[in-house]
C-alpha cells in the first residue's frame, strides 16, 4: 500500500506550504494532550471535544486573524479517484474517511 500513497505524499506538498516552526513545542502533542489521545466512544461530547480540536489547530495556522473560513477541498488522489475533505481551513483537514 506505500507505493500507492507516496504519490499523494508529493501531491500534498506540491499543494501545501511547508512552515518550518522552528520551535521546540510539538503542537500536535499539544492538541492530542487536550483532547487525549483517542475519542471514543463516538458520542456527542467526543465529537464536540474533536470539533474543539479542529478549530484550535486552524486558529493555531492561521496567518491574520481574518483567516478563519472553512471550506470543503477535493483533491486528485490516483486513477482518476478524488478525495474530498469536507472541512479545511488553514492547512487543517478534518475528514471522517466515511466513504
Amino acid at each position: 500500500q506505500r507505493s500507492a500513497f507516496v504519490p499523494f505524499i508529493d501531491l500534498i506538498r506540491a499543494k501545501c506550504s511547508v512552515l518550518d516552526m522552528q520551535s521546540a513545542v510539538d503542537y500536535r502533542l499539544h492538541v492530542q494532550r487536550k483532547a487525549g489521545m483517542y475519542l471514543s466512544p463516538v458520542n456527542e461530547e467526543n465529537k464536540a471535544l474533536m470539533e474543539d480540536s479542529f478549530k484550535d489547530m486552524a486558529t493555531a495556522m492561521a496567518t491574520d486573524s481574518s483567516d478563519s473560513e472553512i471550506k470543503q477541498l477535493t483533491v486528485p488522489v490516483m486513477m482518476g479517484r478524488k478525495f474530498t475533505m469536507e472541512r479545511f481551513c488553514n492547512g487543517v483537514a478534518y475528514s471522517t474517511f466515511d466513504e
